[in-house]
């Protein structure tokens, strides 16, 4: 089976079965080189369902979920209100509205906040994790 992943976090993306003759090392590279920051394999079939990619051993492997905690939902757009997310793993990379803002120190403490009103969307990356995505709301308190 072919499978196309993400490098940071080995999640898939995508398996193709019956294609392995198919697709040649040239392509794969071609592939990688058109798809910035994801891979293209060739492993044994087999169980993919809640797994991640290991590149170290070539196969699929089980995936871990966040276990992170989030103290609230909205938040006021003010600089100074936040939401804390904590038990965020250290090294977790975290994006909001896809944009890296950092990756998670020690603490395991992550504070947001915001000066704009609107809808952001916060999405925790660790390899070996299934991905941990949530929303926030955050407004002028009118």
């Amino acid at each position: 089976m072919i499978i196309k992943y993400d490098k940071d976090t080995g999640k898939m993306y995508s398996a193709i079965f019956g294609q392995d003759d198919n697709w040649t090392a040239e392509m794969m590279t071609d592939w990688e080189t058109t798809h910035s920051g994801e891979g293209c394999v060739k492993i044994t079939d087999g169980d993919i369902a809640l797994k991640y990619y290991n590149s170290s051993s070539n196969d699929m492997q089980n995936w871990t979920n966040f276990s992170i905690s989030q103290s609230k939902t909205t938040v006021t757009s003010n600089g100074t209100d936040y939401i804390e997310f904590t038990s965020v793993p250290e090294d977790t990379k975290i994006y909001v509205d896809t944009v890296l803002v950092g990756n998670m120190d020690s603490s395991g403490t992550y504070r947001m906040s915001c000066t704009d009103s609107g809808t952001y969307g916060i999405l925790f990356k660790k390899y070996a994790y299934e991905w941990h995505y949530v929303e926030a709301l955050a407004n002028d308190n009118f």
